[in-house]
Order: C-alpha cells, then structure tokens, then sequence
C-alpha cells in the first residue's frame, strides 16, 4: 500500500493547508482524506485519515468538543483540519486546547479553498508514488532477470535483493555445496539459518516460513525445480517489507528455480555425453574414446585412469554428489582429508556409464587417493563388483546396498 504523509500533502498544498500556530505538520502517516460533519463520523472511518470539516461538530461546549476529539483520537484519526468560512471563520480556543492536550494535529483550509482541492491533491500524490513505485520495482526485477544470467547466477540474485531490502540475502543449495551471502559480513547467519532450514524442513516443499534470527525477522523460501529442491532463499530485510517487496522476493524464487532447472539440464546433457566416452573406453574403443572426448567438449583422457563399478537398487538415479557421499563413507572414509579429496576426485569425473547392471566411473588415476595395494580389485567391465578386499556395500536410495570395486596402482589401472 502507498503511504502518504501529512508534510508531503502539507507541501503540495502550500498555504491551502497549514497547520494552526504555524510551522510543520506532525510527521503522521495518511490513509485517506474524508469529509463529515457528523458529531461521530469514526464509524465511517478506518483510521490514519485527514478528516475534514466546516467546524459544525466543534460548535457546543467545551465538554462536547474534547468529546468529539478524543473519539477521533482513539479511533486512529491522523489530522483534523477545520475548513474556515463556511462555519466559522476562526479555530475556537476550546478546540484548539483540546487537540493539543489529546495528540491529535489540527490544520487549516482557509476560506476559499474548496475540500475537493485536498483529496485531488491527496490521490494525486498517491498516484504519481504508486508511478515511483512501480517503475522502481520494475528496474529491480530488470536487475534480477539480468543477475540471472551471469555466471555464478545464485549469487548474483542474492546480491541484488539484498541490495534491494536493504539487509542480507543467502541461497543454501539443498545438495550441500557453499552458499550464497551478500554481504559476506553477514556470515554469522548462517550456522543459524542451517539449523532453522533444517527445523522447518521446508525440502520438497512449495513452502514459505518467517521466523526470527539474531533480531531480524527472516523470510524463507523454499526453491523448487520439478519435483525436486534445489535449495532455500532467505532475507533478513533491513525495514518493513511492502507489497513490491514481496512481489521482488517471488521473482528472485522463480528466477532460482529456472536457473536451478537449467543446470540439472546442463548436467543431464554432459552426463550422456560423458556416457559416449566412457563406455567406448571400457569396451577397449581407446582411440574412439578420446576422439568422442576431444569432440564433446570434455577434458582430455589422462593416460591412466581407474574405475569403479558400482551396483545397487536404482545406483543409476544417484547425482555423483550422492554417490561420491556414499562411496567414501562405505570405504571407510567419511572424515579428514583423505575422505574430502576422495569425494573431489569422484565429483570431478565426467566420464560416467550404466550397462550390464553396473555403473561404472572412469577417474583419473592421479586424483583418487582411496586406491591402495592393501584396499583394491581389479575393475573393469568383466569385475565383479564386492570381490576382493577393496569391495563393499553401503545404503542406496531403495531399499537395497551398493556395492563397489575399485581398481588400483598396479592391480588393474586402465592404461589409455
């Protein structure tokens, strides 16, 4: 809602309006400007108005008129402003005395400047912000569509709507990678802004959830790409948000969701191509191989790699952030260095194929530490997945267990 304050009327009006003694208007927020003459006209009133009048409901005693005011005053009613020659050609003492002592501002239309004049000048203000407003807004959401398309698109969008509210703004991927915080300044949000994501459990949601954190109260989105959540956007706004602002925040959700949609397209469209290479590699098609690589787009093939080959319920339905997780906690390395840098290498690999029942992923060999004399198979196309002493199982995403060979230095590198 646009908000208009008595100075701004005040100062568009000039002497039309002035207040009685002189001097500024009190800094009071308008809803309106209404004209009565009834001695109680709150039931016609929603509070914060001007409230017009010839000065007909402040003719009686003294009694009658602090009544008349304080009904006004506890109804929210802004100003009142006594329109001078039509009633009466002065402001009465009495009335003057009782608006002091209650609060409430009492202004002045003099004689010959019609009540119409006000509201024409009121709604006119009303419109030309409403104009601001709208313009301001439609470049902020210009900003956000153009924030989207750069690089590091997430965080762009979080720049800009913290920028825009005045506050902060966080993007936390669902699949666990770094967030997005502008101002960087802002950091000490977020251990709490993961616990309270992690409470409201907003995931597979098209939810939203306010909550307070640190002082501020905090808006939160859950950001959703077909069935799927890709993360959370939250806002600490730096002041009370407005409709416009809100309107801003669902773009920045929307604008999320697609850019979210778009890399999984991204990924799912370099997951087949990684499938080509590899599985003319594995069927012992080298040269094929590097040729698909070096024509897609994809890294060049090292001159060793190793591979693993993994089997379980639906393995194939795992992102490689899923199933790098759940590989190195199998293999005995879910803590420390070893198991960060096993993560890495399984995350890194782009060559990644599913046939006779396996999936297989070709890393390079200089990159995955897990592979060592004492915890290694031969892997390959013809491997058994769970042999050896480098095999094992952990929880798939069904009901059922991964298994996983891993070939390693001298026992069964591939050689390309």
């Amino acid at each position: 809602m646009v908000t208009i304050s008595l100075v701004q009327l005040q100062e568009r009006l000039g002497s039309d309006l002035q207040p009685v003694g002189g001097g500024r208007p009190a800094r009071r927020d308008l809803t309106g400007v209404h004209v009565s003459e009834l001695d109680d006209p709150t039931p016609y009133l929603g509070g914060g108005e001007l409230l017009l009048t010839t000065g007909i409901p402040v003719a009686g005693t003294d009694e009658h008129v602090r009544g008349y005011v304080r009904r006004l005053v506890d109804h929210g009613v802004a100003a009142l402003g006594l329109g001078l020659g039509a009633g009466t050609d002065h402001v009465p003492p009495h009335l003057a005395d009782a608006c002091r002592e209650a609060g409430l501002a009492l202004l002045i239309v003099p004689d010959g400047t019609p009540f119409l004049q006000v509201s024409r000048a009121y709604w006119d203000l009303v419109g030309r912000t409403e104009q601001a407003d709208y313009a301001a807004n439609l470049g902020l959401q210009t900003s956000l569509a153009r924030a989207a398309t750069r690089p590091g698109a997430a965080a762009s969008v979080v720049k800009v709507l913290a920028e825009a509210l005045g506050g902060w703004a966080a993007y936390l991927p669902a699949d666990g990678t770094p967030e997005s915080l502008w101002p960087a300044t802002e950091s000490r949000v977020l251990p709490k802004l993961r616990e309270e994501t992690a409470r409201l459990n907003l995931a597979g949601t098209h939810a939203a959830a306010t909550f307070p954190l640190l002082g501020t109260d905090v808006v939160e989105y859950s950001i959703v790409a077909g069935q799927r959540t890709a993360g959370f956007l939250a806002v600490g706004a730096g002041r009370a948000l407005r409709p416009a602002d809100r309107q801003l925040m669902l773009t920045g959700c929307m604008l999320l969701s697609i850019t979210a949609q778009q890399n999984w397209e991204l990924r799912r469209a370099n997951a087949i191509l990684g499938a080509t290479a590899a599985t003319l590699l594995l069927h012992g098609y080298i040269d094929a191989a590097r040729l698909a690589a070096a024509e897609l787009g994809l890294p060049p093939l090292t001159e060793r790699v190793r591979v693993l080959a993994v089997t379980g319920e639906q393995v194939d339905l795992l992102s490689t952030e899923e199933l790098a997780d759940a590989i190195a906690a199998m293999s005995g390395l879910s803590t420390g260095e070893e198991a960060a840098e096993l993560r890495r290498s399984i995350r890194r690999s782009s060559l990644r194929c599913t046939f006779d029942g396996l999936s297989y992923l070709v890393l390079d060999e200089s990159g995955d530490p897990v592979a060592d004399p004492d915890r290694s198979v031969v892997s390959g196309p013809a491997a058994q997945p769970g042999s050896g002493s480098g095999s094992g199982s952990v929880a798939g995403p069904g009901s059922g267990s991964l298994a996983v060979a891993v070939a390693g230095p001298g026992s069964g590198s591939l050689a390309v």
